[in-house]
């Protein structure tokens, strides 16, 4: 209990921190920086949320009914020649996985999975070692695993692949952890795949804020590249 209130101070005194990158990226930031009331123009990597932490504090969520699910909003149904052609076969592999396990829809994994790094094919900082631009997201999902954006990856890491080592650049283990991640996000902002989308990018209180995906030029652009590519996986 003390752990877990120490962390929340923490996370409360660092609230104005931002990280400015370009990979976009899953964070507890609600995405503003904002001055005399001008909607922000890019998150860059999202300023912290004081209102929102992972479930979970400073240490791993304790983890769901690992037994399939159907998710509401999504289906199981087998993959389409687009998903074949596009997705590498171990990402559509752990992407359906995710999404039975985790009760979410696998296409808005893929989605999120294209926007972030092309399915782990992107050769920018941070998807395969260290960071990203922004100093804070990493691996194919581009989780956020520094203070300044809440700890994420800290609260949500999973063993995806089941080989005993959990890896945020490991493609299992980056989208169960995303998977899980987008569970408690499809809670907060509903099971619209648009807020999804944006609350991955931008941050679940800039969502709550807005109402809506929030005025800012990446994520408006995101959530459009991200509800296009649902498209072409439903051929």
């Amino acid at each position: 209990m003390r752990r877990a209130l120490a962390a929340l101070i923490a996370l409360l005194l660092i609230a104005p921190a931002a990280a400015q990158g370009a990979n976009g990226g899953a964070s507890a930031g609600s995405g503003e920086t904002t001055t005399g009331g001008t909607p922000p123009t890019s998150t860059g990597g999202t300023t912290v949320d004081p209102n929102w932490v992972p479930s979970a504090g400073n240490g791993p969520a304790p983890e769901r009914n690992p037994e399939p699910q159907v998710p509401s909003g999504g289906d199981d149904s087998p993959a389409g020649s687009f998903a074949r052609r596009d997705i590498p076969r171990l990402y559509l592999k752990h992407y359906r996985a995710a999404g039975r396990r985790y009760g979410v829809d696998w296409r808005l994994l893929a989605a999120l999975g294209k926007n972030e790094s092309d399915h782990g094919r992107s050769t920018l900082p941070g998807v395969t070692t260290g960071l990203n631009f922004a100093g804070c997201c990493s691996g194919p999902m581009q989780i956020c695993q520094v203070a300044s954006c809440g700890n994420v990856w800290q609260a949500y890491r999973r063993d995806g692949d089941g080989d005993g080592v959990v890896s945020i650049y490991s493609a299992g283990d980056s989208i169960h952890s995303a998977a899980a991640l987008v569970a408690d996000l499809k809670r907060m902002v509903g099971p619209s795949s648009k807020l999804i989308l944006a609350a991955y990018n931008a941050g679940p209180g800039t969502v709550q804020k807005y109402r809506g995906v929030p005025p800012i030029d990446e994520t408006q652009v995101y959530v459009r590249n991200g509800v296009r590519y649902l498209r072409l996986l439903r051929r």
